[in-house]
């Protein structure tokens, strides 16, 4: 449980209380720094100038400058932590996995992110409390072993979630060269590098409520040169029109 924070802190935890560290003193844990709460800890994580306390029980904020004034704050929230590995920074909170869903968890309180995106007992197939997660480039990487397994991307800014091929045991963000690692079947492996792969996405089908004359085209995404985008309408199961995006400028 040990984790290192602002101000050159560790903290580290026992059943339901905190101990923190001198700052940068790594080995001086003094008794008047440990910070008792009401249920028992699953995991810590510190984001900005405080740490986030995820229990099995309502989750705690403590803040403060310097372990000589941390306060914990309860939240108003019975969101529960299930898995200390689900636990991540970003976004300006912490994100963790509850029995209801992904949560992000601030100085504003708690929201579960995934509500609109799982049913409540689609999620608990993926056995949550085996969820373990990386944040990469905005987006919320976690991996499940229930339900067959698998890992869901959660894209914080558009609040969309997509599912992924990579397999792995555990992961880790090396912020100093902005990668990720992944260990897998006994090797580690880099992840999201190397030259783009090209994909293909199809829509449903689109009923408008009267004809309409479609005058432009716009997709918004990483097009350029190198990276286009080939967008093909059908109209009653024939081809329609082809168009090839180069930008996100309407066509």
């Amino acid at each position: 449980g040990l984790k290192s924070g602002p101000g050159g802190v560790m903290a580290g935890f026992i059943d339901n209380f905190i101990a923190f560290s001198e700052p940068y003193i790594p080995y001086a844990w003094p008794v008047r720094y440990q910070v008792p709460i009401e249920f028992p800890i699953v995991g810590l994580c510190a984001f900005g100038q405080s740490w986030f306390v995820g229990t099995k029980g309502n989750p705690y904020i403590i803040y403060g400058d310097s372990p000589d004034n941390y306060v914990p704050t309860k939240l108003d929230s019975s969101q529960a932590c299930v898995s200390a590995r689900s636990i991540v920074a970003g976004g300006g909170g912490v994100f963790y996995a509850s029995p209801d869903g992904y949560c992000f968890a601030g100085t504003s309180g708690v929201q579960v992110v995934t509500q609109a995106l799982f049913a409540n007992e689609d999620w608990r197939k993926l056995d949550p409390s085996s969820i373990f997660a990386v944040i990469y480039d905005n987006v919320l990487y976690f991996w499940y072993t229930g339900n067959g397994g698998g890992c869901y991307g959660y894209d914080m800014t558009a609040n969309k979630l997509t599912r992924h091929d990579l397999q792995a045991t555990a992961v880790f963000s090396d912020v100093v060269t902005d990668a990720v690692y992944a260990a897998y079947d006994g090797n580690i492996y880099k992840l999201f590098y190397g030259d783009r792969m090209t994909g293909l996405f199809r829509t449903g089908v689109l009923v408008l409520p009267k004809h309409a004359t479609h005058a432009w085209l716009q997709v918004w995404g990483d097009q350029s040169l190198a990276n286009q985008a080939t967008v093909r309408i059908y109209a009653e199961g024939v081809l329609w029109h082809t168009a090839t995006v180069s930008s996100t400028l309407p066509l």
